[in-house]
């Protein structure tokens, strides 16, 4: 006769799982799931939120007010740095007050400014070129370009930019005194006529401000190249005392 076997004393029989509720273990796998999820929901919206911070950090103000005066500021800094000598940071702060305003003038011939400061003519040329682009009447930004073709050895070039930033503004002395040596340094000795018109820039040059050192340089290479070796001496003598 066999008998069944019943509970040992020692042994605890299985529950039985009540109709639609799930095992301790799945119950325990399903919560660590939800943990998980919630960590990764929370590290993403995070993660966004520091995105949104950075976005606005570095996003500049697109209000035409705040975005020109900010503009502005970037401007003055740029000039404070090339006046240091540090062309650097001066340019890098012209790319910035360049990258509020694109249209600013002022930014683009600043810049420039730096990049001839650096001997990069190229670059120089192409800020002046985006600065007159952008304000026609830019006197100056002519002046500057010629600068930059002038140190690029292109002679012809920079007195058609300082003949222009003198129609736009007569009393730029500076810009008759580098037209004037450009045209002392262009002559030969078989063309007297550039070194009368050098003479005769220079001396406009001085008129317009008579402590301007460069003139006499400029007005005592032509004279030498003349011959005329006592005038010549006289300007030397007195660009030495201007630039003590």
């Amino acid at each position: 006769m066999n008998h069944e076997k019943g509970p040992t004393m020692t042994e605890k029989p299985e529950e039985p799982t009540p109709p639609g509720e799930k095992p301790a273990e799945s119950q325990s796998k399903s919560s660590l799931k939800a943990v998980v999820v919630l960590l990764v929901v929370c590290a993403l919206f995070l993660a966004g939120a520091s995105l949104v911070r950075l976005c606005r950090k570095v996003t500049p103000d697109t209000s035409i007010y705040h975005r020109d005066l900010a503009a502005e500021d970037y401007l003055r800094r740029g000039n404070a740095y090339r006046e240091k000598g540090d062309y650097d940071g001066a340019i890098a702060e012209y790319t910035k007050a360049i990258h509020l305003n694109p249209d600013f003038a002022e930014a683009y011939n600043g810049r420039g400014l730096a990049f001839h400061n650096k001997d990069d003519n190229e670059c120089a040329i192409g800020d002046y070129d985006d600065a007159i682009r952008l304000k026609p009447d830019y006197a100056e930004a002519y002046f500057h370009r010629g600068q930059a073709y002038n140190s690029k050895g292109d002679c012809d070039d920079a007195i058609a930019d300082f003949t222009k930033a003198i129609r736009l503004k007569p009393d730029l002395a500076i810009a008759w005194s580098n037209r004037g040596l450009v045209y002392a340094v262009k002559g030969d000795d078989d063309d007297d006529d550039h070194y009368d018109r050098a003479i005769a820039d220079t001396t406009e040059a001085i008129r317009l401000k008579p402590d301007l050192a460069d003139a006499y340089f400029g007005r005592a290479i032509a004279y030498e190249k003349m011959g005329e070796h006592e005038k010549a001496k006289a300007d030397r003598e007195m660009y030495e005392t201007l630039k003590k």
